[in-house]
């Protein structure tokens, strides 16, 4: 599990804290749970340093419970918003699903993400940006394009995806049933349960920001 999403979990947990108090005892470990614009703020320093850009950079990351997009220019943020709506929350909200999942299930997950992504585009100005996704649902969806049958980093961070590549893979891996996505090629089998709902979430927002394409950063 992605520490992202192990963060959105113990922002909303109710016992977040005696959690993280046995943490501390049995580790010794302090446990800091960051706010979901904190993330966003850590994640885009993090892609900044890894791809420093004299335009603008748009930073997504599509993490577990939660989704984050951060905008600014070499290095310095200047808009950073999360969202609680991630790839096992969209998978968890619209369940439990039929498999492969129903036409009706897709829609529901689609108008989820599409309201998200509405939000997203009347928030964020992608105009001139160059947009970069971060985050274990983006990276698989690289792995796949690119039908890795051992994860190459480097080869996903070269990728970008193309809107027609993220609708190709929506439509392919939603028409699978459950055991036959954990064999595609460039899949975890852990991450099959919620890679379409987590697929859906990129498509709508690539769509809706008007981006056509999305790079990937594999950090």
């Amino acid at each position: 599990r992605r520490s992202s999403d192990l963060t959105a979990a113990l922002r909303s947990a109710s016992n977040s804290a005696e959690f993280r108090r046995l943490a501390r005892a049995e580790t010794g470990v302090e446990i800091e749970v960051v706010s979901g614009q904190r993330e966003a703020e850590l994640t885009f320093a993090a892609v900044s340093a890894e791809r420093p850009l004299a335009g603008k950079l748009l930073n997504i990351d599509i993490g577990g419970g939660s989704t984050e997009l951060s905008l600014g220019r070499a290095g310095l943020l200047s808009k950073r918003l999360s969202y609680d709506l991630g790839a096992n929350r969209l998978t968890e909200q619209t369940g439990p699903h039929a498999d492969p999942p129903s036409d009706e299930q897709i829609g529901a997950m689609r108008a989820m993400a599409q309201a998200m992504a509405r939000e997203a585009s009347a928030e964020f100005d992608s105009r001139g940006v160059e947009a970069v996704g971060v985050g274990g649902t983006i990276t698989t969806m690289a792995a796949i394009t690119l039908a890795l049958g051992s994860y190459d980093a480097q080869a996903v961070a070269r990728h970008n995806l193309t809107l027609e590549q993220i609708d190709a893979l929506v439509d392919r891996l939603a028409a699978l049933p459950l055991a036959e996505r954990e064999q595609v090629v460039g899949l975890s089998p852990k991450r099959a349960p919620v890679i379409v709902a987590g697929a859906i979430l990129c498509a709508e927002l690539v769509r809706e920001l008007g981006l056509g394409s999305l790079g990937v950063s594999a950090g």
